[in-house]
């Protein structure tokens, strides 16, 4: 969810993009890697009250935030070299 509304972001569909970074917070409401890019959606669509509330939301809860998304990239690279040995075994 969270990578999908970074491509929204990319492509200005802001809508989109606030409706993936919600559906995030609702799975873990203190990650701050959907709550920063919700609230600069927010500002994008002239919403600073609301921006504010999910950043000052977001802040009460750094102390003790658990942000599971970034667990992706360390994933990611720890499978790459069997993927990256699969492949090549597909090329020959």
């Amino acid at each position: 969810m969270v990578f999908s509304g970074r491509a929204f972001l990319e492509t200005a569909r802001w809508d989109e993009a606030a409706e993936m970074f919600r559906a995030a917070l609702t799975l873990e409401p203190r990650a701050q890697s959907a709550a920063v890019p919700l609230a600069a959606v927010l500002l994008a669509q002239n919403r600073a009250d609301d921006a504010a509330m999910v950043i000052e939301r977001s802040l009460e809860q750094a102390a003790d935030a658990r942000d599971p998304w970034w667990a992706y990239l360390r994933g990611t690279f720890d499978e790459w070299p069997n993927r990256l040995q699969a492949l090549r075994a597909q090329l020959r």
